[in-house]
């Protein structure tokens, strides 16, 4: 089960100080490695903007990209899973946050509780 591969968390632990590390740790934990540069075409803002600001819904996120690597037999955690898991929550997958040049001028519409 893909979901047992996630630890329960109750209180943010001292190790993660920002967003970016968050999503190193959790790939860390999926046995993954996380194949995202911090430069990687604005990626962590990209991330923000798509899951509306929310770190609840940025974590769910990357614990959904974690999921999609695993199951694509992946080793690492790259900005093509966030893409895809983008592209199957959305109401306007056409619409990719990570994918378009212009992500800064669409609404995000990621929804992964439908």
């Amino acid at each position: 089960m893909l979901g047992s591969r996630f630890k329960i968390v109750t209180t943010p632990s001292p190790g993660i100080r920002n967003d970016c590390s968050v999503i190193s740790y959790l790939a860390a934990e999926a046995l993954l490695a996380n194949d995202i540069t911090s430069g990687e075409d604005q990626f962590y803002e990209r991330l923000c903007h798509a899951s509306k600001g929310g770190f609840g819904i940025m974590v769910e996120m990357t614990q959904e990209a974690c999921f999609r690597a695993i199951r694509a037999g992946r080793s690492e955690l790259a900005s093509r899973h966030f893409a895809n898991e983008y592209e199957s929550n959305s109401s306007n997958p056409d619409l990719n946050i990570f994918r378009s040049p212009d992500w800064r001028e669409i609404t995000s519409t990621y929804d992964n509780h439908k």
